[in-house]
């Protein structure tokens, strides 16, 4: 935050790329002394996660992000001392506990679906993709954040928009190409059943990177203008629909993969409809 903040963006870049490196070599070396694998993956999450926050400290100390900013004048009540700071924290905190809870909760709605054995291999495999497209699209936020007052509404937005219609365009070449289909077999492996399975799955889910860019851009405006309440209700409203449309199609018969796919979808859609509402509040 605070390299974003100071302008110094490269070096978080560095630093991801530091932590898939370990990550990667962590890997290997796991594999080579073969280790378990839930341990190595485990092993791999920590040592890449240390080692981007140690890399990111030491340029912030060494960039001087960590110097005091310069007093700004501003309409906003932000926060300033660290009772108002947690109250501006802590909707953001607990939407990101509901989330992570929500999908959770979500593979065990899944394994109660007529084809579990297969839905539960099919959506992590299906979701970690997505994920790696999608995630290219959440720091669409932080660019709000740090240039709603630099930049035009306008022009953020149709950032947004370029930015998650990219990715969902990968996404959905991804699903529908054969070089597509060999990236998901490279990535899975040669299971033709868990390749069919994924197939459909990301072709539902090619939607997703362009939500997601949407949901951090409103996300964004409504952070940059302390409206960290509203983020807060929004998530809560996606991810109680997300578990009862998965919940309710898997009753009906549907697929577990297919039914998680359907309800994130939908789900997504809610949530930015929310964050919308309460974005044109307050403007």
């Amino acid at each position: 935050g605070l390299l974003i903040h100071t302008g110094h963006s490269q070096a978080v870049a560095k630093a991801s790329m530091v932590r898939l490196l370990i990550v990667a070599l962590t890997l290997w070396g796991g594999f080579v002394l073969k280790m378990s694998g839930a341990v190595l993956a485990g092993t791999a999450l920590i040592a890449g996660v240390l080692s981007e926050a140690l890399v990111v400290t030491i340029a912030a100390h060494r960039l001087g992000a960590t110097r005091l900013p310069r007093p700004i004048d501003s309409e906003l009540k932000l926060p300033t001392n660290l009772k108002s700071v947690w109250n501006f924290y802590w909707p953001l905190g607990s939407s990101m506990l509901v989330v992570w809870g929500g999908r959770a909760v979500l593979v065990g709605i899944i394994a109660r679906a007529q084809d579990a054995n297969i839905a539960l291999a099919a959506w992590p495999a299906a979701w970690g993709l997505v994920l790696v497209i999608a995630n290219a699209t959440r720091m669409v936020q932080q660019v709000i954040i740090k240039n709603r007052d630099r930049v035009s509404d306008r022009q953020l937005i149709a950032f947004a928009l370029s930015v998650g219609g990219f990715c969902s365009l990968l996404l959905f070449l991804g699903s529908t190409t054969p070089f597509g289909l060999q990236v998901v077999q490279s990535f899975i492996g040669n299971d033709e059943a868990l390749v069919e399975s994924i197939r459909p799955v990301l072709l539902l889910c090619a939607f997703v990177p362009l939500l997601v860019a949407v949901q951090n851009a409103t996300q964004g405006f409504l952070v940059g203008a302390g409206q960290t309440k509203g983020l807060n209700y929004a998530t809560w409203i996606g991810t109680t629909i997300l578990l009862l449309v998965a919940f309710g199609a898997v009753q009906l018969g549907a697929s577990g993969a297919i039914a998680a796919a359907s309800a994130m979808i939908i789900s997504l859609t809610i949530e930015v409809s929310c964050l919308a509402f309460n974005l044109r509040k307050q403007l």
